[in-house]
């Protein structure tokens, strides 16, 4: 059974910028299991008021959770869970990439190659 959202912030200047000390944890909590998928985030106002932050900064670290694939807003109703990405579906994501990559690398030269000539090696077809 999932928990509900628990965040803590420190206003350290020396850390990570307030969004993303809220993203972080939250995403670490998604991907944990603590949050379950489907479960609504809190209300922007509600946790921004929590927190003692503006709104904005609530706004940007669900942003960041959407562009991780970890969230998603549904008009009038909040910012749902999605669920963790697992390792095979992360995989599969980059399967066309790691194949590409895997099929250029067989052009290469051994061992002489630098990494400062894998884009133009990578260009070739």
């Amino acid at each position: 059974m999932a928990r509900s959202v628990s965040v803590r912030i420190a206003r350290d200047t020396s850390l990570p910028p307030l969004y993303q000390q809220i993203a972080e944890q939250l995403a670490h909590q998604i991907n944990s299991g603590e949050i379950a998928p489907e479960t609504r985030l809190p209300a922007i106002r509600l946790l921004a008021d929590e927190l003692q932050v503006n709104t904005a900064t609530v706004v940007r670290a669900y942003q960041e959770l959407k562009q991780a694939g970890l969230a998603v807003s549904r008009t009038g109703s909040g910012t749902y869970v999605v669920g963790s990405i697992s390792v095979q579906q992360n995989e599969e994501k980059h399967l066309p990439l790691t194949l590409l990559i895997r099929d250029k690398l067989k052009f290469l030269p051994v061992p002489s190659t630098s990494p400062v000539q894998l884009p133009t090696l990578m260009s070739y077809r």
